[in-house]
């Protein structure tokens, strides 16, 4: 009976069309099992022994910048945004007019705009997450990788000046 099974199965991985496949994968699985895996991240350390500080804002912000953690920071302009939002019109930004009319009606004439400010600095933190991730993939292949950081770190700071503009006018520093 065993001698039966045994001859099944390797008759099974001499068939190419199926045997090849389940034999790559069973290779790739196990080298996948076998590559060591860093799941988290050790926060990185300077060359001068300086760790990622724990409390104070603009230190975190100036480490997650020299670190290229980009999302960090889009996430505390993002976090100052919304807090803004809510304390200058009284709501939360999901909670805001999506339509000028609806704006107008409620007296809140720029709501489509502010939520197009959360919504950009969401889509650039996501795309900052991926390319902080460790297998990051340059959908436009035919610029250079130094052109496709210039375009994203451009739109980073484009974003983080509207954002800014806004923090401001909503908390009255003209």
């Amino acid at each position: 009976m065993s001698g039966d099974a045994l001859s099944a199965l390797s008759s099974l991985f001499r068939e190419p069309t199926l045997g090849l496949p389940i034999a790559l994968l069973v290779i790739a699985l196990a080298l996948w099992l076998a590559w060591p895996s860093s799941a988290r991240r050790a926060p990185a350390r300077r060359a001068g022994g300086w760790s990622p500080p724990s409390t104070d804002l603009v230190s975190q912000t100036y480490f997650a910048l020299a670190n290229g953690e980009y999302s960090r920071v889009l996430e505390e302009v993002d976090d100052r945004f919304a807090a803004a939002v809510e304390r200058g019109r009284g709501q939360p930004i999901d909670r805001l007019p999506r339509t000028r009319s609806a704006g107008a009606r409620q007296g809140i004439s720029d709501a489509v705009e502010l939520r197009r400010c959360h919504r950009e600095l969401i889509g650039l933190r996501a795309s900052a997450i991926s390319r902080e991730s460790r297998f990051f993939v340059r959908w436009a292949f035919w610029r250079t990788e130094a052109d496709d950081r210039s375009r994203f770190l451009r739109a980073i700071d484009r974003e983080i000046e509207r954002a800014t503009s806004w923090i401001r006018t909503l908390e009255n520093h003209r």
